[in-house]
C-alpha cells in the first residue's frame, strides 16, 4: 500500500507541478497581453492628446473666423445703412426738384394762359 500511495502522491505532484507549469505559461501569456494592451493605450492616449490639440486650433481657427465675418458682416450694415441714406437723400432732392418744376410749370401755364388771352382780344 506504501507504494500505492507513493504512486499517487507522485501522479499528484506530477500532476501539481504540470498545473503550475500551465498556469506558470498562462500567466507569462497574459504578462504579454498586458504590455501590448499597455502599450496600445499609449498609442491610444497620444492619439488622444493629437486630436485634443488639432481640435483645440480647430476651435480657434473657427473663433477667428467667425470673428472675421462678423466684423464682415458689421462693414457691410453699416456700408448699406450708408447708401440707402444716400438714396433717401437723392430721392428726397428729386422730389423737390420735381416739385418746384411742377410750380414753374404751372407757373408757365398761367403766364401763358393769360398771354393768349390779352392776344385774342
Amino acid at each position: 500500500m506504501d507504494e500505492k500511495r507513493q504512486n499517487r502522491m507522485e501522479e499528484m505532484l506530477t500532476n501539481l507541478i504540470s498545473m503550475v507549469g500551465s498556469l506558470r505559461n498562462e500567466l507569462t501569456e497574459f504578462k504579454a497581453e498586458m504590455t501590448e494592451f499597455k502599450a496600445e493605450m499609449t498609442e491610444f492616449n497620444a492619439e488622444l492628446t493629437e486630436f485634443k490639440a488639432e481640435m483645440a486650433e480647430f476651435k480657434g481657427e473657427t473663433r477667428q473666423e467667425l470673428g472675421e465675418l462678423k466684423s464682415e458682416l458689421i462693414e457691410f450694415k453699416a456700408e448699406t445703412r450708408q447708401q440707402f441714406a444716400d438714396v433717401k437723400e437723392t430721392l428726397t432732392d428729386m422730389r423737390a426738384d420735381q416739385n418746384h418744376i411742377w410750380e414753374k410749370a404751372a407757373k408757365n401755364e398761367r403766364e401763358l394762359a393769360i398771354l393768349k388771352a390779352r392776344l385774342q382780344l
